[in-house]
């Protein structure tokens, strides 16, 4: 029992009151979140509403061509930064910049590469390809920003930096539907718009990196971790691609209803990062799983009060706020919408279980969680889309979703208790 005790001290030391500064940091960057989930989603009623289906079900097709991609750049270099940030290892920020920006390069030539092979005969389509292909490599550097902003407890530069990203976007989104400059032939150049003011934004913020840096101390197997969750996340394309599959076994315009059904759903993991985001630096200065579990259980029962709150006002509301919002064109995703926002709601507080897993870098859990959740997922759309349409797409992700949960819960308990064992000698 002796060895316990400095656990809990250390724990007792770094864990903030939520009175005070802590509370105002938690409500300005729910505040921004709230910015960033309200511009997302303006963004998507703009393109819904001033573009015919096809049209955005295009869109959407090319940009989840570029997360199928993206997945594919080292992502698990933005967990090796926030770790690196958190633990004052700021060497390493060099080294994870320049190998982000190598392998966002190559995945650059990709997406262009798939534009001239899928799309030679479709010019708008081909074209946008080609913009978003050169703005991917910079788009790629931005979650390294948040990353390490995160880990640094630069809150207030992160609610800053998170809310003009979003209003870059929709500003370049809302410029063309003001002016009326919404016919399919446009497309290329709405995508030029708002992904290159982002982009411009972006890059502005990389500057400010250098000045986040105290140290110059540098601790390799903080990188090599980031591999490692790079190398769990290369199935993270999957979760992308059943509108890919959609758009090839059904039609543009069933993407359309698809990305429609999944706007509002997708607010809640906005909300969450807000939650994670003041939790993070926390757990990861942690020294152990169980200790980070003891500055998160007595706020997890009200996270979870008010994930279900919000899940089952959400269920009754958005049958009314789709068609108000996006026009009764798109009323056929009402369905499939509400019952893909409560189940994200009622599983969203067991994703802090993963963060806590996660920022202890533990790599039996980051292996198992990440490759086998996308690969039953793959799997479900496969046999799913092709036979039930957009049921099988969203019946497939509500089963992930449960399947998760269950994951979460079985290997957390597992993990808090091997920790207390070491503790304990």
């Amino acid at each position: 029992m002796a060895t316990e005790a400095p656990e809990k001290l250390d724990v007792a030391r770094r864990k903030p009151s939520l009175r005070g500064g802590t509370l105002w940091t938690m409500a300005g960057l729910i505040a921004s979140r709230g910015f960033v989930a309200g511009a997302g989603f303006l963004g998507s009623v703009l393109w819904a509403r001033s573009f015919d289906q096809d049209t955005y079900g295009k869109y959407q097709i090319v940009v989840a061509s570029g997360a199928v991609v993206a997945s594919f750049t080292m992502s698990g270099l933005n967990d090796a930064a926030l770790i690196s940030a958190a633990k004052r290892k700021d060497g390493n920020l060099d080294s994870i910049l320049k190998l982000r920006l190598l392998v966002a390069s190559i995945g650059a030539f990709v997406l262009a590469g798939w534009a001239m092979v899928r799309y030679r005969d479709d010019t708008p389509m081909m074209l946008a390809f080609l913009i978003s292909a050169v703005m991917f490599a910079p788009m790629q550097l931005q979650p390294i920003w948040v990353a390490f902003t995160n880990g640094k407890r630069r809150f207030r530069l992160l609610t800053i930096g998170q809310i003009a990203l979003a209003a870059a976007s929709l500003v370049g989104i809302a410029a063309f539907t003001l002016f009326g400059a919404t016919a399919p032939r446009m497309l290329p150049w709405v995508i030029l718009g708002s992904q290159g003011l982002t982009v411009v934004v972006g890059l502005y913020l990389q500057l400010m990196l250098r000045e986040m840096k105290e140290t110059t101390d540098r601790d390799p197997a903080i990188v090599r971790y980031g591999h490692h969750v790079t190398a769990a996340f290369l199935l993270a394309w999957v979760f992308s691609s059943d509108r890919l599959i959609v758009g090839e076994v059904l039609s543009n315009a069933d993407v359309a209803l698809l990305s429609v059904a999944l706007v509002m759903p997708n607010q809640v993991k906005v909300f969450f990062n807000a939650f994670e985001q003041v939790f993070l630096p926390q757990v990861t200065a942690a020294a152990s799983v169980a200790a980070a579990w003891e500055y998160i259980k007595p706020r997890m029962f009200r996270l979870w009060a008010a994930y279900t709150a919000l899940g089952v006002i959400g269920f009754l509301v958005l049958p009314i706020a789709i068609p108000m919002f996006f026009s009764h064109k798109y009323v056929l995703a009402v369905p499939y919408a509400k019952w893909l926002w409560l189940s994200l709601c009622l599983s969203s507080p067991f994703t802090f279980l993963a963060s806590i897993l996660n920022s202890q870098r533990d790599k039996r859990f980051l292996y198992i969680k990440n490759l086998a959740s996308p690969a039953t997922t793959i799997i479900l759309f496969v046999l799913l889309i092709p036979t039930y349409g957009l049921d099988g797409a969203v019946g497939a992700r509500i089963a992930n979703h449960g399947l998760l949960v269950g994951f979460h819960i079985l290997y957390f308990a597992h993990a808090v208790k091997a920790s207390r064992r070491r503790a304990a000698g």
